[in-house]
């Protein structure tokens, strides 16, 4: 029976390591959990079964009680190491806040106000051959859903439409409000150079940006209550 046990955590261990972007995603869409829980979450559940599968061995065998511990401590570092190789950790992940700003003289955002002044929400400066741009793409479109009374833009580095059209086939995201950069220059000055960045327009001023890994999941967070 404790050979099951085993097997049935260890199977849990290898599959929450494997699909635990895509078990944060689900959690968020479809369950409603927020997007610091249901990043953190994944992460919880390997490191509680790593312990479970390392207690269940450590009682299985029979041999001195030193050579047990050192078996049990390799088997919790195996199966925390296991999900760490799969879902390498950045402290930006765990990141709420980037930079504050009071920003309203930028000719890019004027034509944004233009046309729609009472814009209240985020503004997504994206590349159109940035992979990452394409990742954050999905999560801003679980955002749109989320809250769809907050205004979300995509703001394309590119002054074509087909490259636009590129990138929702690439990404696979087309429900979000895409735009082709009006001024490259004001574009740039917008995000640094920076793709993906990001920038929390309202009373007609960007009042804080992040640049691209910045945007942790605890940000998304707090974009949905409009900075409160």
């Amino acid at each position: 029976m404790r050979h099951l046990w085993s097997a049935l955590l260890l199977v849990i261990i290898l599959l929450t390591s494997i699909f635990s972007e895509k078990i944060t995603l689900y959690l968020v869409s479809s369950v409603g959990f927020s997007w610091t829980i249901s990043f953190v979450l994944p992460k919880l559940v390997a490191l509680a079964f790593s312990f479970l599968l390392a207690k269940n061995i450590y009682n299985s065998i029979i041999l001195s009680n030193g050579i047990k511990w050192a078996i049990g401590i390799l088997v919790l570092t195996g199966g925390v190491g296991f999900y760490l190789s799969q879902n390498l950790p950045y402290t930006e992940d765990y990141k709420e806040r980037g930079a504050e700003l009071n920003l309203s003289d930028n000719a890019e955002l004027k034509i944004i106000l233009a046309e729609n002044e009472s814009f209240d929400g985020l503004l997504m400066i994206a590349s159109p051959s940035c992979p990452h741009c394409m990742k954050a793409a999905k999560h801003i479109s679980i955002l749109q859903k989320r809250v769809p009374e907050r205004d979300i833009k995509v703001l394309m580095y590119t002054l074509t439409q087909e490259k636009i059209d590129d990138f929702i086939l690439d990404s696979g995201v087309k429900d979000l409000d895409y735009k082709v950069t009006d001024d490259n220059e004001a574009t740039l000055a917008l995000c640094e150079g920076k793709f993906p960045s990001f920038v929390y327009i309202t009373d007609k001023k960007v009042v804080h940006k992040w640049n691209n890994y910045e945007l942790g999941f605890p940000a998304l967070d707090w974009i949905e209550t409009g900075l409160e």
